[in-house]
């Protein structure tokens, strides 16, 4: 992902592996990061874990987002 700031707007591109990813795979993950940047612009203290996404997302198997009063702290 590139991004660079243009006036009072960011323009993002993404280059990707055909070979590794499929399209709608991006095109998920690109909608994910404008929902999570758009969030995050409007409320720079919102836990991550706060952030709501239109699209399903599948549970990861991880212990990352589990309730422990902790956040990532940027």
């Amino acid at each position: 992902v590139n991004g660079v700031e243009i006036g009072d707007r960011f323009l993002f591109t993404m280059e990707y592996s055909t070979r590794l990813f499929k399209k709608e795979t991006i095109q998920n993950f690109c909608q994910y990061f404008k929902e999570i940047s758009t969030s995050v612009a409007a409320d720079e203290n919102i836990p991550l874990k706060d952030v709501s996404l239109s699209i399903d997302v599948k549970p990861a198997e991880t212990r990352l987002f589990e309730d422990d009063d902790k956040d990532f702290g940027f």
